[in-house]
């Protein structure tokens, strides 16, 4: 068996937790580790947020964790990982083909990614952003009044967006009204969610467009971490 946690890297940083403490605690004496031999033991960063600006540069380009092709809600990154590297080596190949690989002539890449994964990518890391500011209480009353069920929670990590039916909504409105603080939350995030999806599919056609583009997402997440009432570390770089 393939077993293990993820830990906000946060909680390391404010609390000294770490993911082996976790795991002594929540692991090792469960159904699954109990009587079984440990064959070996790792763990790694994991890049969980939103794509990065651009993926390429004179001569260069990334793809795989280099290129944080994470999903940010549960880390998983094999699927999204291989996705980038072929569609780089697309860009690699037509590249050698017509001799350009400036910025501009690898550009391409950019806008393949986001379309094949990298604005779902960007939906979650709104409702990332949203999750990381519940607390333990919130999260297991979210849970336990199925706010989101099974199901529609892997469909808003695959998809980035849930599509119901008018029974459907009308079933999650009468689950929300029994959780009122986190519903709030939760509405913000899918409008963010949005909001986020429309501006990532006006991605520049070319780098010269890329800093304008770029001051938008900003102002976007700034009123979004506002309103979550969270400081977001990158926005004050900008």
């Amino acid at each position: 068996m393939n077993i293990g946690l993820g830990l906000w890297g946060k909680l390391s940083e404010e609390q000294g937790l770490n993911p082996r403490h976790n795991y002594d605690k929540y692991l090792a004496n469960s159904q699954y580790t109990r009587g079984r031999k440990i064959i070996h033991v790792g763990g790694g960063i994991v890049p969980t947020r939103r794509p990065l600006p651009s993926l390429v540069a004179n001569g260069f380009l990334a793809a795989g964790d280099a290129a944080v092709t994470v999903n940010p809600v549960h880390g998983g990154g094999i699927g999204p990982a291989l996705l980038s590297a072929e569609l780089a080596s697309k860009t690699v190949l037509e590249a050698f083909e017509k001799g350009d690989f400036t910025e501009r002539g690898l550009w391409r890449y950019n806008i393949e990614y986001l379309r094949a994964y990298g604005i779902k990518q960007a939906m979650l890391d709104v409702f990332r952003l949203m999750l990381q500011t519940l607390t333990n209480d919130q999260l297991n009353r979210g849970l336990k009044a199925r706010l989101l069920t099974e199901d529609e929670v892997l469909e808003i990590s695959e998809k980035g967006s849930l599509e119901l039916s008018l029974i459907d909504k009308l079933k999650i409105g009468l689950r929300l009204m029994k959780v009122p603080d986190v519903a709030s939350k939760l509405r913000l995030a899918l409008r963010y969610m949005g909001e986020v999806k429309n501006l990532y599919e006006t991605y520049p056609e070319s780098p010269s467009g890329l800093s304008s583009w770029y001051g938008k997402l900003t102002s976007v997440y700034h009123d979004y971490a506002g309103k979550l009432g969270i400081t977001l570390k990158w926005l004050s770089n900008t």
